[in-house]
């Protein structure tokens, strides 16, 4: 039976460039080689990882494939050749969706996804693609917000978790990929607590809420617990700035 090897081609294979490495840990990548079902008839593959051990490494590579084979569920590697962007634009037609759903995930893959990534071919996606691909999206021209970038992330996780589903590839590189929210960006907006100072000087008012006479702590944390409605796709918000009431006007 043909088991799957763990290996550097630093230290094994004179035609590698780096050949021979003898440092003990040179943090150079980790190969492995294993083949599809059908034993020695199978086809040798060989994919590369930086690092041996943890979820993402090469050991936890060759456990996933090994189970497998035993199980019967190695996908099929010619499935996995069809391009990103044709994938993309498949799953979109499947979907049961209103139309400006619709509109606003084709609008997000011909924008951003498309001429990124489109090009490459499923299972040539790894996850630091999907990880510099939301970075591009905050920090680029595209300069998206952090909480719009992982709206789309989402998207983007969903449509590669039905390539799983349909065995075009192993497992989903784009799954939990997400960015933290830039501390910075809010700067030189107004934070709320200057919209709760600036009450009484501005006159405001909440006519339909509250009495006059009961106005003070009540508005407060009314104001403090209101929900914002958002759009993650078209990054557009539904409501009065910093989350004031609805009811809450200029007097």
């Amino acid at each position: 039976m043909w088991v799957a090897s763990v290996f550097q081609k630093y230290k094994r294979d004179v035609r590698d460039p780096s050949y021979p490495c003898e440092r003990p840990r040179c943090g150079h990548r980790w190969t492995v080689r294993y083949r599809e079902p059908g034993g020695r008839r199978g086809r040798q593959r060989e994919k590369s990882f930086s690092r041996r051990v943890g979820p993402d490494g090469a050991d936890a590579f060759v456990v996933h494939v090994e189970n497998d084979k035993k199980a019967g569920t190695f996908p099929d590697p010619a499935r996995g050749t069809v391009r990103l962007q044709i994938w993309a634009q498949d799953w979109v037609e499947r979907r049961a969706i209103g139309d400006t759903t619709r509109r606003n995930y084709e609008g997000f893959i011909r924008n951003h996804l498309v001429p990124r990534l489109g090009h490459r071919t499923l299972v040539s996606l790894a996850r630091r693609d999907f990880e510099q691909f939301a970075k591009s999206l905050h920090g680029s021209g595209a300069s998206l917000a952090a909480s719009t970038v992982n709206d789309r992330m989402l998207v983007v996780a969903a449509m590669l978790e039905a390539a799983v589903v349909d065995k075009q590839i192993p497992d989903n590189p784009a799954r939990g990929v997400r960015i933290s929210r830039d501390p910075d960006a809010d700067r030189g907006r107004p934070h709320c607590g200057a919209y709760i100072a600036a009450i009484p000087a501005r006159g405001l008012s909440a006519g339909g809420y509250w009495p006059a006479s009961k106005r003070g702590p009540r508005l407060l944390h009314r104001m403090s617990t209101v929900r914002i409605r958002q759009d993650p796709l078209a990054g557009q918000r539904h409501g009065p700035p910093c989350g004031l009431p609805h009811g809450l006007r200029a007097a």
